[in-house]
């Protein structure tokens, strides 16, 4: 399994857009296209941070579903108004650490 981290810097006063966002545009996509998010979170210290935990079942995987999310329609619509909320991206994508599972720690 891959694992990739995003973590977004938004424009600032732009958190509740971001989540309208997600929900309404970004989540439909993401199961279109076998996009499974794990875990969102918001930064208590900062409204302008936004990160989620995405997970596919390889690398293979992350980039075809990646290259299908960034050709729909309804990505490309909204392409726009997404550069209005968010002001930078970071991601890192992961693999597990078999030396450090669970019940090693």
């Amino acid at each position: 399994m891959i694992q990739e981290i995003r973590h977004y810097t938004l424009f600032p006063g732009m958190r509740d857009p971001m989540i309208e966002r997600f929900q309404a545009v970004n989540m439909p996509l993401f199961e279109k296209y076998s996009i499974t998010v794990d875990q969102v979170w918001l930064h208590p210290s900062d409204e302008n941070k936004f990160s989620f935990l995405m997970s596919f079942p390889s690398e293979e995987a992350r980039a075809d579903s990646w290259r299908r999310y960034h050709e729909d329609p309804l990505f490309l619509e909204g392409k726009e108004a997404q550069a209005t909320i968010i002001e930078n991206i970071e991601w890192h994508v992961l693999t597990s650490a078999p030396e450090f599972e669970a019940s090693r720690i």
